[in-house]
C-alpha cells in the first residue's frame, strides 16, 4: 500500500452495508467505533493511525455483531 496516496478514513465510502467491517484500535481503544470500515478503509486507517500515534500499539479487528448494532449496521444475509 502506498501511504502517500492512501485515502483518509473519512473519505472511504462505507455507505454499502454488506461484507465484513473492521475497527482500528490504538492501545486497545477503537478509534471510531460508530463508523466501522470495509477492509481497504481499515487498511488505510491503520496506516494513518501509525502515523498519527507513533510508538503506540495499533491494531485492526473484525467487527462483532454487537459492534455493528452499535453503529446501526444490519448485515445483509447472503443469498444461497
Amino acid at each position: 500500500m502506498n501511504t502517500l496516496t492512501a485515502p483518509a478514513a473519512a473519505a472511504i465510502d462505507s455507505s454499502w452495508k454488506s461484507g465484513l467491517f473492521w475497527l482500528v484500535f490504538v492501545n486497545g481503544v477503537a478509534l471510531d467505533p460508530e463508523h466501522p470500515l470495509p477492509l481497504l478503509g481499515a487498511a488505510a486507517a491503520f496506516v494513518q493511525a501509525g502515523l498519527d500515534y507513533p510508538g503506540q500499539e495499533i491494531g485492526v479487528a473484525p467487527c462483532t455483531p454487537e459492534d455493528l448494532a452499535l453503529a446501526g449496521i444490519t448485515p445483509r444475509k447472503e443469498q444461497g
